[in-house]
């Protein structure tokens, strides 16, 4: 999915900033994060122009059972 720099930028702020402080039995935990901008010359129409990558990621707790959409319409798996 594509999202805005700002936007996507924003939203992997919002998570992050509730997992951090959510402790509850039947909430995942959040174990860590990794936040990393690589940027990279490339070429574009003719130009050459500075890229950049992100990569936002959220390490959360493994759960057994499958997910809660799953769990609400009966379709997981056991």
């Amino acid at each position: 999915m594509y999202l805005p720099l700002r936007d996507g930028e924003q939203r992997f702020q919002n998570e992050l900033s509730c997992h951090m402080g959510l402790k509850h039995k039947n909430i995942v935990r959040l174990l860590g994060y990794c936040a990393e901008t690589q940027s990279e010359m490339l070429e574009h129409n003719g130009k050459m122009v500075l890229a950049k990558t992100l990569e936002r990621l959220l390490c959360i707790e493994y759960m057994r059972g499958g997910n809660l959409a799953a769990y609400i319409t009966g379709t997981r798996i056991v």
